[in-house]
This record gives structure tokens, C-alpha cells and sequence, in this order.
């Protein structure tokens, strides 16, 4: 049953990457976070359940560096999403060090004949205790490893949930939480609150394993075994229940309401009104993206991008991409320093300059620099902030 479900989860994984890999590539790092707990899964219970010896001789041990990165995994994929960022930074390598050295502290096993895993693994499978006669790692025994395993898991789990509740309770994130579907941040509590199951259960394990014999261990802990099973069904079957998740795309329930019903749609000054056609299947996303817009405010934030729209959206980019081509007739860069610009301009004519500085007016327009706030500025307006002013002044003075 355990194998099934594991199996299931695979493919389950990747149908995430094939339906969202153009559009969040973040998608990566939730698929593998369930390929590779999967894989874990699967291979203890081949050794203790199926006690197929050649496939605990294929999978036991060689899988090890990779049980140390779902904790990285969840994390990243957690963070991203909260950021609406994909990728990592020259930083987030540095996570998998610890996989590196496993990759090391085993590699004399690794270069073993097949033969001598065989053996090996027909040997554990009739009695898990020889597991602990034959030092399978250079650095760490059996039940370092697994406390290791499991510790790590935790730290990243605890690091994740700390993120994920600091963004949905921080006073300041309140405008941000906005943007984001109820339902995406429900998955990210499921999918970090479930994984606490299993580091507790495998940690339980390992003490019990640890002060008695493994096969003693594992007998008393058999009712923490089916919590295991039952969390990892939870896991795997929530993602049939958050199909904006699975399929990158919106369900019913949560599609934004089209808040404009004539041809004409209102826009920001710097997009004249535009007649859409009632029969464009694009038309109901032009809207969004209008009203997303004009409300939300989205490129005020520095990191903003299309996969920021297409996030917020639940909209696949290359919708997004020729959404913006209709209504802006521009690159998506342009379209940004135009927006930031004229938000800026704004501002600049609300006489906000008297209160704070021209470079903050740069950085609430989503400038990360002043030099990038001063070019985009003169390449809009011909002018720059302070001639801006000038500008204003002098039209008062006339009036």
C-alpha cells in the first residue's frame, strides 16, 4: 500500500512540473520535495515490509545525500513563493553541503561490486539488526545518520513555518497577503505543518532503535509506523484538493470577479482607454490585469516581474505576456518604468516631496537605485525630479 501511494506520488509530481514548469518554476522544488521523500519511502519499505533484497541492494544507502535536501526543498519552495521570487542566490547552494558530504562519507560503499550489496541486502532483509555490523558510511553510523537526517529536516521545517508566519500574521505584510489566494496559503500550512509528522516519527524511531535492537524498535513503534503512512497520504492527496497547485491554474471558487462590464475599462493615466473586444477569449484577462492594476499596485514592489502577475493572477505567463502586448503595445520593461514613473509623477504632484525625499519617492515607485530612478525619470518626462518640480512650481506661480 505505502509503495502504491508513493508511486502515485511521483507521478502526481511530475504532473506538477509538466502543468506549471513554464509558469512557476518553483513548481521544481515542490516536485522534488515529493519525489525524494517518495524515493525514502519507498525504499524502507522494500527492506522492511516487501524485504526485496535486490531493490534495498539498488536503493538502501545509495539515496542517503538525498533525504538531507527535502528540508532545503520545502524551505525554498515556501520562501519563493512568499517572495514571489524562482531560482536561488549563489547563498541557497550552500544548503546542500551537507548532501555533498553524505555523497563523500559514502562513496567507498558506492564503489563496492553490486555482488557485495546483494549480499548485503539479503542479509539486512532477513535481520535489520546487521545493520548495524557493517559501517556503510565513513563518517557517521546508522543512527547518526538518521538523527541528522531528521534534525536538519526540523530546522528547515521550524525556518519555513517561521517564514510562512511572519508573512501571514506581520502587520506589514497585511497589503501583501492581499494579492495572495486564501487557498495557496492554506496549501503552504499543510505543506509545512504535515512534514512535522514525519520528523517526529522518525525520530522516535531512531531513539527506539537506538537503546534497543532495530528489530525491537521498530516492532514497539508499529503504530507511529501508520501515523507515518497516514501523514504521507495527507500530504500526497492534498494536492488533489488545490487544483491552482497541481494545475497552475484558478478554480471557480477564486477567479476574480470582472468588476467591468462595458467595452471601455478604466486604466492609470498612463494607458489611454482602450475599446476590448466582448468575443476575445482574452478579453476577462485584459480586465484582471487592468483592475490588478490599477487597485493592487504590484510594481511599487522592486521585485515585481511577470511571474509576480502570473502568481497573483493564477494566470500562465505567456497569457500575461500577450495580455500586456494588447493593451501596452511595449516590452515588459518598458511597460514597468512607465508605470513607476508615472506612479512617481503622482506623487510628485501631490506635493509629496515637501514630506520625504526625492530618492524615497524613487524607492515607493519600485526604484531599487537612484541612478535607475533619475534615467527612467528623464527618459519618460525630458526632465529630471527636481526639474519635475521646477516644472510644477512654476505652473502654481502662472495659475
Amino acid at each position: 500500500m505505502v509503495i502504491s501511494i508513493s508511486i502515485f506520488t511521483i507521478i502526481l509530481a511530475a504532473l506538477l512540473i509538466y502543468n506549471n514548469w513554464k509558469t512557476n518554476k518553483n513548481t521544481l522544488f515542490l516536485a522534488l520535495f515529493f519525489i525524494v521523500l517518495s524515493v525514502y519511502i519507498i525504499t524502507h519499505a522494500f527492506l522492511a515490509i516487501d524485504k526485496s533484497v535486490f531493490w534495498t541492494a539498488v536503493l538502501y544507502n545509495h539515496i542517503s545525500p538525498l533525504t538531507l535536501l527535502p528540508g532545503p526543498l520545502l524551505f525554498w519552495y515556501t520562501r519563493n513563493t512568499i517572495n514571489k521570487k524562482q531560482g536561488l542566490t549563489k547563498i541557497d547552494y550552500l544548503h546542500i553541503i551537507p548532501a555533498v558530504i553524505q555523497l563523500f562519507a559514502i562513496m567507498p560503499y558506492c564503489l563496492k561490486p553490486f555482488s557485495y550489496k546483494m549480499e548485503f541486502a539479503k542479509r539486512i532483509t532477513e535481520n535489520v539488526d546487521y545493520v548495524n555490523q557493517v559501517s556503510t558510511n565513513i563518517f557517521f553510523n546508522t543512527y547518526e545518520n538518521f538523527t541528522i537526517r531528521f534534525v536538519l529536516f526540523l530546522i528547515y521545517i521550524v525556518a519555513s513555518i517561521s517564514y510562512l508566519t511572519n508573512f501571514t500574521f506581520s502587520k506589514n505584510k497585511k497589503s501583501e497577503i492581499g494579492s495572495f489566494s486564501n487557498k495557496l496559503i492554506q496549501w503552504l500550512w499543510i505543506l509545512n505543518i504535515v512534514p512535522l509528522i514525519f520528523v517526529f516519527v522518525g525520530l522516535v524511531l531512531t531513539y527506539n532503535c537506538m537503546i534497543n535492537q532495530p528489530s525491537v524498535g521498530l516492532t514497539k513503534t508499529h503504530s507511529l509506523l501508520l501515523i507515518l503512512e497516514i501523514s504521507f497520504f495527507i500530504l500526497t492527496f492534498s494536492l488533489l484538493l488545490f487544483p491552482d497547485v497541481l494545475y497552475g491554474i484558478s478554480s471557480p471558487q477564486n477567479e476574480i470577479k470582472n468588476k467591468t462590464t462595458k467595452n471601455t475599462v478604466k486604466k492609470d493615466d498612463n494607458v489611454t482607454q482602450k475599446k476590448l473586444n466582448t468575443e476575445d477569449p482574452l478579453n476577462d484577462i485584459i480586465n484582471k490585469i487592468i483592475i490588478y492594476f490599477d487597485e493592487s499596485k504590484p510594481y511599487v514592489n522592486p521585485e515585481f516581474s511577470i511571474y509576480t502577475i502570473s502568481l497573483d493572477l493564477q494566470i500562465p505567463k505567456n497569457q500575461i505576456n500577450e495580455c500586456l502586448t494588447i493593451i501596452y503595445g511595449k516590452k515588459f520593461s518598458e511597460i514597468k518604468k512607465e508605470l513607476r514613473v508615472n506612479y512617481a509623477k503622482n506623487l510628485l504632484e501631490n506635493n509629496t516631496s515637501e514630506f520625504i525625499t526625492i530618492d524615497a519617492i524613487g524607492q515607493k515607485a519600485g526604484f531599487a537605485t537612484r541612478s535607475n530612478f533619475y534615467s527612467a525619470f528623464k527618459s519618460i518626462t525630458n526632465s529630471t525630479p527636481s526639474e519635475y518640480i521646477n516644472m510644477l512650481n512654476a505652473k502654481k506661480n502662472n495659475n
